[in-house]
């Protein structure tokens, strides 16, 4: 099914630290960036949490962490952006939450698109 891509609510992409949220929500440009120098990001986020989460803390800090991990959602954005999937973003039922496919959702919101496929979960 389809569904208009202004009807998901996203929310603020965040990281929570603690009491604090940090944003991590990458800009146009950066996604523009990774396109024009062809950095793109092929491993899922749920499938390669853990491995992600520790290339993202090898800096040891938490601002080289935040960078790193903004990096990541720039460079996924935008390899959905050049290598579009035709994988559904899944939602939640009760929430209308994204599930699964954000960064798909992101690129296409990127690309102009107006409505993307979804499948309720």
């Amino acid at each position: 099914m389809k569904k208009n891509l202004d009807e998901i609510q996203t929310g603020p992409w965040v990281e929570e630290h603690g009491d604090k949220q940090y944003p991590v929500e990458p800009s146009f440009e950066d996604v523009e960036k990774a396109i024009a120098e062809g950095t793109f990001e092929t491993r899922g986020f749920q499938n390669n949490i853990k491995e992600l989460t520790d290339e993202w803390n090898y800096g040891g800090n938490l601002d080289e962490y935040l960078r790193l991990r903004k990096q990541y959602h720039a460079r996924r954005i935008a390899h959905f952006v050049i290598h579009p999937s035709n994988d559904p973003v899944v939602l939640d039922k009760k929430t209308g939450g994204v599930k699964e496919g954000l960064h798909r959702l992101k690129a296409a919101k990127h690309k102009g698109d107006r409505s993307i496929c979804i499948r309720l979960d």
